[in-house]
C-alpha cells in the first residue's frame, strides 16, 4: 500500500484543525450518544457469573477478563439491567481516572458482559455516522486530546458523557466513512492475524522446548522409545549429564556500579534490556568510564547475561549478547563466559529461559521487600542438565528456526502497526483521501 498525501489547497480551518471543505463538523451528540454504565453495588457481585465491565478491564484496545473481575447473578439481569448488555463490536470507553478517554471494543467471547458506571458505551443515533469509522475515530490522538482537555479538576479526574456528547467531530460523506473504515479495518485485521501466528508460534516453541529437554533432539514419535534416568532436576535422556553451571563456564562477573544517562560514550545494559532471551535496546542508557574500566566491563559477542536483581516475577531473567557494539553491563546482571568445548552457548541461553528452569532458579532467590537476588555463588552451582555438543547445536537449531519465525512475524506486526497509525491520522484529517490510496 502507498500513501499520497492530498494537497492543501482544498481545505477549511476549523476549531478541530484543517479539514478538507466538502468534509461536514458537527456535535458528536447528533450523530451518537455515550450511554453511562449501571451503578452496580459491591454487594451485587458474586464469585462467578456475568462478568461486569470496570475501567479496569478495557486494555490495550479490547475486554480483558481476569481475577480482578467481578460478575453479576444471571438470575438478576432484569428490566433495569438489561440496556448494559453488551454485545460484540460495541464501542466503550474509560470515564475516570489516569486512563480517562481509553477506548476498547467488545470481542465476540466477551459478548453478553454487563457494563459499569464510569464506564461509557457509545451508541450510533444517526444513519449518516458509520458506526466503524467511529470506533477508529474515537482512538484518535485529535479526539483523545480534546476528552483529556474536559476533564473535570478532581482527584480522579472525571470525564462527562454530557461532555464527550458536546464533542465536535469531523464529518465526511458517508461513503468515504465506510472507505475509511474498511481500509483501517483491513490493515486491523492483518495484525490480529499476525498476532495469531506470534501467540501460535510461541506455543510451538515452548511445546518444543519441553519435547527437547525432557526427550532429547528426536522426533516427536520417537519420544516415547528414548531411555530417560531420574535426576535431581528431573528425568534426562541416559546418555545426558547433569552438571553445575560452573563446570561449563570460564568466567562469572558482575557489572558496573555506575548509573547511566540518556548520553555518554558506551551503551549500558540494564536489568530491561533483557526480554524473552533476546537483547532489548530500544531504551539505552550511557556512561562514561576510563579505558581501563571499559575493557574490564565490556561485552563480548557470546557472552550470557544473567539477571540477578529484580521484582521476584521477573529475577532470572537470561539473553545472550549478540551485537557488535561496545556495550558495557550493570551491576544487577551476571555475566558468564561459556566453555566452548563443553556447552554451546544458545543451549545455555535457551536452556535458562525454559519455564521449569525458570521456577527453580527463581527458588535460590532471596527475597527483600520489593526485589529479589541471586547471587553469582547459587548461580554457578545451579544444575543444568547437558547433551553431548551435537545433540545441543540440533536442539539450538530447532528452537532458533522458530525463533525466526517469531522475530519475522513480530517485524511484520511492527509494520502494520506503524501503518495503521499513520493512515489512522492521516485519513481521519483528510490529508490523504480513500481515492488517493494505492492498494
Amino acid at each position: 500500500m502507498t500513501v499520497k498525501e492530498d494537497s492543501l489547497e482544498n481545505f477549511k480551518v476549523s476549531d478541530i484543525g484543517l479539514l478538507p471543505e466538502d468534509w461536514q463538523i458537527a456535535k458528536l451528540r447528533n450523530y451518537c450518544n455515550l450511554l453511562g454504565g449501571y451503578p452496580f453495588k459491591s454487594e451485587d457481585f458474586i464469585q462467578a457469573g456475568v462478568p461486569v465491565v470496570k475501567i479496569g478491564n478495557l486494555q490495550n484496545g479490547t475486554i480483558v477478563i481476569d481475577e480482578r473481575t467481578s460478575f453479576f447473578s444471571p438470575a438478576k439481569i432484569t428490566g433495569g439491567v438489561e440496556r448494559y448488555i453488551l454485545k460484540e463490536g460495541d464501542v466503550l470507553i474509560a470515564l475516570t481516572g489516569a486512563t480517562t478517554g481509553k477506548i476498547a471494543v467488545v470481542p465476540k467471547h466477551h459478548e453478553g458482559s454487563l457494563l459499569n458506571q464510569r464506564v461509557g458505551k457509545f451508541e450510533v443515533s444517526n444513519r449518516q455516522f458509520h458506526s466503524i469509522f467511529g470506533r477508529y475515530y474515537f482512538s484518535t490522538k485529535s479526539f483523545q486530546e480534546r476528552i483529556k482537555g474536559n476533564i473535570l479538576q478532581s482527584a480522579q479526574g472525571n470525564v462527562s458523557p454530557k461532555q464527550i456528547e458536546n464533542l465536535k467531530i469531523p464529518l465526511p460523506p458517508f461513503s468515504e466513512q465506510h472507505k475509511i473504515a474498511s481500509v483501517l479495518s483491513a490493515v486491523q485485521e492483518a495484525k490480529e492475524k499476525t498476532e495469531n501466528v506470534i501467540s501460535a508460534s510461541k506455543e510451538l516453541k515452548k511445546s518444543m522446548m519441553k519435547h527437547l529437554f525432557t526427550c532429547g533432539a528426536v522426533p516427536i514419535e520417537e519420544a516415547e522409545r528414548v531411555p530417560l534416568k531420574e535426576t535431581e532436576i528431573g528425568m534426562i535422556p541416559e546418555h545426558w549429564n547433569s552438571v553445575r553451571i560452573n563446570d561449563v563456564i570460564t568466567l562469572s562477573q558482575y557489572g558496573l556500579s555506575v548509573r547511566g544517562n540518556p548520553s555518554g560514550k558506551f551503551p549500558i545494559l540494564r536489568m530491561n534490556s533483557m526480554q524473552d532471551g533476546r537483547l532489548d535496546l530500544t531504551d539505552l542508557q550511557y556512561v562514561d568510564v576510563d579505558e581501563a574500566t571499559f575493557k574490564k566491563f565490556k561485552l563480548n559477542k557470546g557472552d550470557i547475561l544473567f539477571n540477578r536483581t529484580n521484582s521476584y516475577e521477573l529475577v532470572g531473567k537470561v539473553a545472550v549478547f549478540d551485537v557488535e557494539s561496545p556495550f558495557v553491563f550493570a551491576s544487577y546482571i551476571v555475566r558468564l563466559m561459556t566453555d566452548s568445548n563443553k556447552i554451546v552457548t544458545h543451549y545455555l541461553n535457551y536452556y535458562l529461559n525454559w519455564q521449569p528452569t525458570q521456577n527453580r532458579l527463581r527458588m535460590l532467590a532471596s527475597r527483600g521487600v520489593s526485589q529479589s537476588n541471586i547471587n553469582a555463588t547459587k548461580l554457578k552451582a545451579f544444575l543444568i542438565s547437558l547433551p553431548p555438543l551435537s545433540e545441543q547445536e540440533r536442539i539450538c537449531e530447532t528452537l532458533s528456526a522458530i525463533d525466526e519465525k517469531i522475530q519475522a512475524e513480530e517485524t511484520k506486526r511492527n509494520s502494520l502497526e506503524a501503518l495503521f497509525k499513520t493512515l489512522l491520522s492521516l485519513l481521519m484529517t483528510g490529508k490523504i483521501r480513500v481515492k488517493d490510496l494505492e492498494i
